[in-house]
């Protein structure tokens, strides 16, 4: 009985980790994104912990800055 609520209590605690964004989420939402790339620019150790926010914040960012936001949306929508 003990084994099984350890194993539902780690499962638990495991869906209680950090919110990840997509892509499209950050290019919607300005400030959360310019956040993002602000805190994994200035400590390089964010890219372990959260590797694929940080990557999809700065992928967000750069198609922003080169299409826009309505661009950068279609042309993730197009894929």
């Amino acid at each position: 009985m003990n084994k099984y609520l350890c194993i539902t209590a780690v499962f638990f605690l495991a869906a209680c980790g950090k919110e990840y964004h997509e892509k499209d989420w950050y290019i919607q939402h300005d400030a959360e994104r310019e956040a993002r790339v602000h805190a994994c620019d200035n400590d390089p150790a964010q890219y372990q912990r959260q590797g694929s926010d940080c990557l999809n914040a700065k992928d967000a960012n750069g198609a922003v800055h080169l299409y826009g936001k309505d661009g950068a949306l279609k042309r993730l929508t197009e894929k």
